[in-house]
């Protein structure tokens, strides 16, 4: 068959008569857009206000900042090997006693510094469970260490990732003040070591509050997320994950957002 028969040869000389045709920008995006499809085609973006953009395919949408300029606030306890910490422009100003929150029976979930945000009056407190015990005990102190709460939380020999729900009916925590919470396994009446840390309520400003007013789940934890407030972050993530356990969308940003804080021992336990 003669060359300029040929349908596909012919469909080539026609298209490329056609860009000549276009003004040399107009040609240059449309070849782009035959050979660089854009990264929104591949993988959609949640679309909300303030919500920060993927930059790389499977990339993670939820990455935690740690807070700046908080009273309370401070870096990893240093009696202990640190975990890596990205780098902070201003250096930590220790104001209460660093509390080791890791141990091997147990693991609360707190970022880098031991101490977490919340904007919630009654927050949710999550741990891990790696050792089994019947059950655990959650104890929380005010700032003068004067216990204000303890429950008992049933374990049943089950290992994983557990919500501790402060109820309506115990102290609701103050805004600007830090309070420390233990959790301790209980095992045929005997104590296994106490894991121990912190949470600092907060008060979110008005433009936050509009833009997690107008925001998806999943924008909301971004949002949390971006603005170091912790334990809103995890709270709206599990629920995501409890209303749709099999979306993998919600369980990898979970997943990233433990490991960045160090938590690879506990980031992939199912939530109980």
């Amino acid at each position: 068959m003669a060359l300029y028969k040929n349908p596909i040869y012919g469909f080539c000389i026609l298209l490329s008569l056609q860009l000549l045709t276009l003004p040399t920008k107009a040609a240059s995006v449309a070849i782009e857009s035959l050979t660089n499809p854009k990264l929104s085609q591949d993988i959609p973006e949640p679309v909300g206000p303030g919500t920060p953009d993927r930059s790389v395919p499977g990339g993670t949408f939820v990455r935690f900042e740690p807070p700046a300029n908080v009273p309370g606030f401070f870096g990893p306890p240093s009696n202990i090997a640190p975990r890596p910490q990205p780098p902070s422009n201003s250096a930590p100003t220790p104001a209460l006693p660093p509390l080791e929150h890791r141990c091997q029976p147990a693991t609360l979930l707190l970022p880098f510094g031991n101490i977490g945000l919340t904007a919630s009056e009654y927050p949710t407190f999550f741990v891990g469970v790696t050792r089994y015990a019947k059950n655990g005990t959650f104890i929380l102190y005010d700032e003068a260490g004067q216990q204000i709460y303890e429950t008992s939380i049933p374990l049943n020999e089950n290992l994983g990732l557990f919500a501790i729900n402060l109820p309506k009916t115990a102290p609701g925590l103050e805004i600007d003040k830090n309070y420390r919470w233990s959790f301790t396994l209980l095992h045929s009446e005997t104590k296994q070591p106490t894991a121990e840390g912190w949470i600092r309520r907060i008060e979110i400003d008005s433009n936050l509050q509009a833009k997690l007013n107008q925001s998806t789940p999943l924008e909301r934890a971004a949002l949390y997320a971006q603005n170091g407030i912790w334990f809103d972050t995890l709270s709206t993530l599990a629920q995501m994950q409890g209303e749709e356990p099999k979306n993998t969308i919600f369980v990898n940003e979970w997943q990233a957002l433990l490991k960045s804080q160090g938590l690879e021992q506990v980031a992939q336990m199912p939530l109980n």
